[in-house]
């Protein structure tokens, strides 16, 4: 028996769509254990300079097939988002008090104070005088304090 021009047409597509059918079972299946897809990763600026780039560098190692987007976000934004469900994972500092919220300790980081040149000088007294007592334990900041944006 010998196929006509659209019989073989027909066979040929059949294949192909077998093909495809096979692949996207397969890829539905790596999705469904992560390892493949989409992950969202909300972060504040802070986080680039720590954590994030070792745990992507890893992530992307161990899961090539995965896409990964990130959303530089607020740690107030962050939590909205994962609520929302617009972001999957999200690095914040400070542990959040949301019950719809699974947290997970992945990092201890040793805060640093810089203080710029003029503050040994007159121009800044206070911050000459916080650079001489530097071992003293410090404490939350002065309500009665100003604050003021970088």
């Amino acid at each position: 028996m010998q196929l006509t021009e659209a019989g073989r047409l027909v066979a040929s597509r059949s294949r192909h769509l077998i093909a495809e059918a096979s692949a996207t079972l397969a890829l539905t299946g790596r999705a469904a254990r992560g390892e493949a897809g989409l992950l969202r990763i909300g972060f504040g600026i802070a986080s680039i300079f720590g954590l994030l780039p070792d745990v992507v560098q890893r992530f992307r190692g161990a899961h090539p097939d995965v896409q990964l987007h990130f959303a530089t976000c607020r740690r107030a934004d962050q939590i909205d988002a994962l609520v929302r469900g617009e972001i999957d994972v999200g690095f914040i500092r400070h542990r959040a008090t949301d019950d719809r919220l699974q947290m997970r300790h992945v990092l201890d980081e040793r805060l640093v104070a810089a203080l710029g040149p003029q503050a040994a000088g007159t121009r800044a007294p206070a911050c000459a005088r916080w650079r001489q007592n530097r071992s003293s334990s410090l404490r939350g900041p002065d309500p009665q304090a100003s604050t003021t944006t970088c």
